[in-house]
């Protein structure tokens, strides 16, 4: 049986690739399980849960073949963001052969006292153009693992709004909000030189 559920006690809710399925309500301590086929022997997937809960809440992500996953078994894991809980978003990925991959979320005992709320979603590609975290957003295009921006936005999924203009090449961006003008510029859009440099 899939991890030692024999008796048909255990639901898992299959995954298409960029189609969400959500989880709602899920108690400290309790598991909601997905599944995905994969036909091609050189697919790369990723699974994102994002987070739309409290902060009490802290869902983790374990994946596994053939098996469904807990937290003695399992191929791997989102453990890195889940410690450091880094963002909203967390996400297990890697290399599948074919076959059946089981992905078990769980709102963690360790350190979850609310119940989990939130979207998980599978996306997969090929070695050469693997899929990218939250397929770059509204904002970007996913390339070879990697997004590319639009212009005015930028971030690792293109999920934070540049500043306007960009700073005109004369200043820093700074929290994606306002520019730092350098020493000789001023203005909202730096469409003037510094009144200093006007002789």
């Amino acid at each position: 049986g899939l991890g030692g559920a024999s008796d048909c006690s255990v639901a898992v809710v299959e995954l298409t690739p960029g189609a969400p399925k959500y989880v709602v309500n899920l108690d400290v301590g309790q598991w909601a399980y997905f599944s995905f086929a994969v036909d091609d022997a050189s697919t790369e997937f990723l699974v994102e849960v994002v987070d739309g809960s409290a902060a009490a809440a802290d869902p983790r992500l374990f994946a596994a073949a053939t098996n469904l996953p807990t937290r003695s078994s399992y191929e791997t894991t989102d453990w890195r963001d889940w410690f450091y809980d880094l963002s909203d978003v967390h996400y297990v990925a890697g290399a599948a052969g074919k076959g059946t991959y089981f992905v078990g979320v769980v709102n963690d005992p360790s350190r979850a006292t609310e119940k989990f709320a939130g979207a998980v979603t599978l996306r997969v590609g090929t070695a050469a153009d693997p899929p990218c975290l939250l397929d770059c957003g509204d904002h970007g295009t996913c390339s070879a693992g990697a997004c590319l921006c639009e212009a005015g936005w930028s971030g690792a999924n293109c999920e934070l709004a540049a500043c306007a203009n960009g700073c005109s090449g004369f200043g820093e961006c700074v929290d994606h909000k306002w520019c730092r003008c350098d020493a000789d510029h001023t203005g909202l859009l730096y469409t003037s030189p510094s009144p200093r440099d006007r002789g």
